[in-house]
């Protein structure tokens, strides 16, 4: 859908535009992007940061989408987090579900996009009258880490909304082999 949205407007627009996916295993087609007036970037951090210098090497304007390179001089958007999370919360809430608890990393390490994220959690769970309730892990022991949380919960979560989906497609397989949770979660 987004893709096809900047289809559409670039076409509004008079503009030519291409889509060209990467192998990230393998070297970038650089000749592919030579003509072009401008990109913007989806999955930046599947490159390697090699293949990113390369890239800003052609002195092509770059966008990167739902990303940024903190100290690097290169513009970054946001999808709408808000609008993904409203979305979610009122899926689970006429699901039934009263406790979303956000997971999100350790203090200082979250992205424009999560920040966003959790302050849209923050404010619907405020309008519904919610508390909100949150789990911190710190960076490769978060499997730990959520385990100890829940189990000093006083009350079990009936739903995880997770501030990335790094973190919610490393936890998640985890959890689906730890017995103690298969029943509740």
């Amino acid at each position: 859908d987004l893709q096809r949205g900047i289809l559409d407007l670039a076409s509004q627009k008079n503009c030519v535009t291409t889509i060209q996916y990467w192998d990230i295993d393998g070297p970038l087609n650089f000749e592919v992007l030579r003509d072009c007036e401008g990109i913007l970037l989806f999955n930046a951090p599947l490159l390697s940061p090699g293949q990113l210098n390369e890239l800003f090497s052609l002195h092509i304007p770059v966008v990167l989408v739902d990303h940024a390179l903190p100290g690097r001089q290169v513009y970054s958007v946001s999808i709408d987090n808000e609008g993904g999370v409203i979305q979610g919360l009122d899926w689970l809430y006429a699901c039934g579900c009263r406790c979303p608890v956000f997971v999100e990393p350790e203090a200082g390490h979250m992205h424009l996009n999560e920040r966003e994220r959790r302050d849209a959690y923050i404010r619907w769970m405020k309008e519904k009258e919610l508390s909100p309730v949150w789990l911190y892990l710190p960076a490769n022991r978060e499997f730990e880490f959520f385990r100890e949380q829940l189990e000093a919960a006083d009350e079990m979560p009936d739903a995880f909304f997770f501030s990335s989906d790094y973190l919610a497609f490393s936890l998640l397989p985890l959890l689906a082999e730890a017995e103690a949770y298969k029943d509740k979660l």
